[in-house]
């Protein structure tokens, strides 16, 4: 049996209107945390890439120099363009403009001729909690006293190597 009220249609009331804006906002702010997200990732992919470039510029460095360019000093690593790397043709790539103030965020080195090492740290500018370390050393703040040779990322607390 139908009644008049189930053939009459009702007009939108602001119940209604605003169930329906709610819901396009929650859906809106959905689409943008992922699209965040995804940047954040792809991010992580190619400094990810960059950091293994990195370790071998550093051991090809290594190789040729008989050590690792200094902390400080004549042949020092410069943490935002990443001489001597580039200026010798070791590293080419641009993984500065994707950290936290456009560099590195610390380099050490020692000159023990007998083991040479060296760290570097450097944080995600869309996300400074990913931090990477590119190593051949024990002393590596994120290494966790370890022994640490290569490039590696650290994310929820946990360092993962690449």
């Amino acid at each position: 049996m139908r009644t008049d009220l189930d053939s009459r249609r009702y007009p939108l009331g602001w119940v209604d209107l605003l169930l329906l804006l709610g819901s396009v906002v929650l859906l809106v702010s959905s689409a943008r945390a992922g699209l965040r997200a995804a940047r954040i990732d792809a991010d992580i992919g190619v400094v990810s890439h960059e950091a293994k470039q990195l370790y071998d510029a550093f051991v090809r460095f290594e190789e040729a120099n008989g050590r690792f360019p200094a902390a400080h000093g004549e042949i020092a690593l410069e943490r935002t363009s990443l001489d001597p790397l580039k200026r010798r043709g070791y590293y080419k790539g641009t993984v500065a403009t994707r950290l936290v103030d456009g560099r590195v965020d610390a380099y050490v080195s020692s000159g023990a001729e007998d083991r040479p090492e060296f760290w570097l740290e450097m944080s995600l500018v869309k996300e400074p909690g990913v931090r990477f370390l590119v190593a051949r050393s024990d002393d590596a703040p994120l290494g966790g006293g370890k022994w640490r040779d290569g490039a590696f990322v650290f994310r929820d607390g946990e360092l993962e190597p690449l």
